[in-house]
C-alpha cells in the first residue's frame, strides 16, 4: 500500500522542515524533492500505456529514491522555479528547457492517481487570482471591502474620493532583480491628492477567534477551489464575536504560516493530513 509522502519544495523552506520532522516522528516515509534540481543529480522515469493507465517508474535524487506507486501524498510547498535551473543558458535554450521540465516532470508530479495533494497545484493556480477570491467570498456570504481593479487614473481618483481611506495592494510580490534579490510591496494607504508617491505601510495582526459562521464559510471557500489549506487575510472592524465585523480581503492558497503563535499545532495538522491513509477532506484531490 502506498505510504510515502513526497514533499515538493526548495531546500531553504524551513516551514517544510517542521512538517517533515513531524512526519518522521510518525515514522512516515518522506522524500523531499525540488523539481528545479533536475539533471545528473535528479533523474526520473515515468511510463504509462493502454494496458497500464497509471504512472509507473521512479524518481531519484542524490540521497533518496521512490517509485511512483509508493507515493500516498504530495505536500506541494514552494519549489524553486524551473527557470532558475536553466538560467545560465541562452534565452531560447533556457525557455525551451524550462517548458519541457515543467510540462514533463511537473506534469507527472502533479497528476499522480489516487494521491492526496496538499495543495493540488492546479487548485492553487485557480485560487491564486485575487479578483476571483473576492467574488467567491461574496458568494459565500462574507463581507468584502469596496474594490476597484483598474489602470485608469481618473477612476482611481474617483474611487478614492468616495471612501475615507483607500489602500493599494499588489497582485503579486516583486520578482527577483538582476542581482537575484527580491523585495516586498506591503499594503499601503493611498493619499488621493498625491496618488503616485504618497503611500504609508499598514499591517494587520488578528488574534481573535473566528466566529462559527466565518469558519464554516472558510471551509466552504477551500472546498469550492479544491483546496486543503489556505491562509486568509481579514480586517476586523468591530466586535470579533460578530460575523459582520470580519471583512475578507484575500486567501493565499500556499501561504506562509511559520510565524504564527500556533505554528506547532499547524505543523501537527499538516502531518496528520499527509500521513492519513484515507483523507476525509473531500476537497483534497484524490483522482
Amino acid at each position: 500500500m502506498p505510504s510515502t509522502v513526497l514533499v515538493v519544495t526548495s531546500l531553504e523552506d524551513v516551514t517544510a522542515d517542521w512538517v517533515i520532522e513531524a512526519l518522521n516522528e510518525r515514522e512516515v516515509p518522506v522524500v523531499r524533492v525540488d523539481p528545479a534540481d533536475i539533471g545528473a543529480g535528479f533523474s526520473f522515469a515515468a511510463r504509462i500505456d493502454a494496458d497500464a493507465p497509471v504512472w509507473s517508474g521512479w524518481l531519484r535524487t542524490g540521497s533518496r529514491e521512490v517509485e511512483w506507486e509508493e507515493v500516498a501524498a504530495v505536500y506541494y510547498r514552494r519549489p524553486t522555479p524551473y527557470a532558475v535551473r536553466f538560467g545560465h543558458l541562452p534565452s531560447q535554450q533556457r525557455d525551451f528547457a524550462t517548458a519541457e521540465a515543467r510540462h514533463g516532470l511537473g506534469g507527472v508530479l502533479n497528476h499522480l492517481p489516487g494521491v492526496l495533494y496538499v495543495n493540488d497545484p492546479a487548485a492553487v493556480a485557480r485560487a491564486d487570482f485575487k479578483p476571483s477570491q473576492l467574488m467567491r467570498f461574496v458568494e459565500l456570504g462574507l463581507t468584502i471591502p469596496p474594490t476597484l481593479v483598474t489602470n485608469a487614473v481618473e477612476d482611481a481618483r474617483k474611487f478614492a474620493a468616495e471612501h475615507d481611506s483607500v489602500i493599494y495592494k499588489s497582485f503579486r510580490g516583486l520578482p527577483p532583480g538582476e542581482d537575484g534579490h527580491t523585495g516586498a510591496i506591503w499594503a499601503q494607504r493611498v493619499d488621493p491628492g498625491a496618488f503616485d508617491d504618497s503611500l504609508t505601510v499598514t499591517a494587520h495582526l488578528f488574534q481573535a477567534e473566528v466566529p462559527k459562521a466565518i469558519a464554516v464559510a472558510l471551509h466552504d471557500y477551500l472546498a469550492s477551489f479544491g483546496l486543503v489549506f489556505g491562509c486568509f487575510d481579514f480586517a476586523l472592524t468591530g466586535d470579533s464575536r460578530m460575523p459582520e465585523s470580519w471583512t475578507a480581503l484575500e486567501c493565499n492558497p500556499n501561504g506562509q504560516w511559520g510565524w504564527l503563535p500556533d505554528a506547532d499545532a499547524i505543523t501537527e495538522a499538516f502531518a496528520d493530513i499527509l500521513s492519513r491513509k484515507e483523507s476525509d477532506h473531500g476537497h483534497a484531490r484524490r483522482p
